[in-house]
């Protein structure tokens, strides 16, 4: 009796370290193919925290936009009344995009929340023109007359964009190191500055087609000539 015991728990121990050695046959062999879990794991660095909290305000905005072309497209618009306030909304979209493009130049800086709050409020801005512009869903009145019954405050905040991303953009282009922008760029943002503020307390559809363009050309040789490369 007492050997058939005996044979019993060696039987269990070897059956025991058997599954255990199949177990670490197992973990191993996982380990082999899997990435560590260690190695997996990437936390976010500060600039990207930053980076991605301003990109949810851009995108936002963004579809504030594209929603208001939507429902141009779906209603079928004439696109002479439509022009001015598609030239616009294609304005404060390209600033947006650009915007967020030209923060990776200032990767570099040791992010606070002041500096933060530097960076973020241009794009706060925008984010309010861009819902100030925007074509409600139920409205009486032709798309003309809403661009014209908005405009003064949607160019206004667009001014302020400006004047607050450059004055930012230089505070924080010294704190990363990056230099200042060249003067060209500099009195180029000066002149949109200014062209943005006439379109504020202008009336005129003449004057809103010619400087919107003016707008547009702006846009294009910073793009090609200014904008940063990553």
């Amino acid at each position: 009796m007492a050997f058939s015991l005996l044979q019993c728990s060696r039987h269990l121990r070897a059956e025991e370290g058997s599954a255990h050695a199949g177990e670490d046959g197992l973990l191993a062999f996982a380990y082999s193919v899997l990435p560590s879990t260690v190695a997996m794991e990437r936390t976010l660095s500060t600039f990207e925290f930053v980076l991605v909290l301003i990109a949810i305000v851009a995108g936002f905005a963004i579809s504030e936009i594209l929603s208001a072309w939507g429902r141009l497209i779906r209603s079928r618009a004439n696109l002479s009344d439509a022009a001015l306030y598609l030239a616009a909304s294609m304005v404060l979209q390209s600033y947006i995009v650009r915007y967020v493009w030209e923060l990776w130049t200032v990767r570099a800086v040791e992010w606070s929340m002041p500096l933060f709050m530097l960076a973020f409020t241009p794009m706060w801005i925008a984010a309010l023109a861009a819902y100030v512009i925007s074509i409600p869903r139920e409205t009486k009145i032709t798309i003309h007359a809403h661009y014209f019954a908005e405009s003064r405050p949607f160019f206004m905040l667009m001014a302020l964009f400006l004047v607050i991303s450059e004055a930012s953009g230089q505070y924080l282009a010294g704190a990363a190191g990056a230099g200042s922008r060249p003067d060209a760029a500099q009195a180029m943002r000066l002149l949109a500055i200014g062209v943005t503020l006439t379109l504020a307390f202008s009336r005129s559809r003449f004057a809103h087609a010619v400087l919107l363009a003016v707008l547009v050309g702006f846009l294009q040789i910073g793009s090609v000539v200014f904008a940063p490369r990553l």
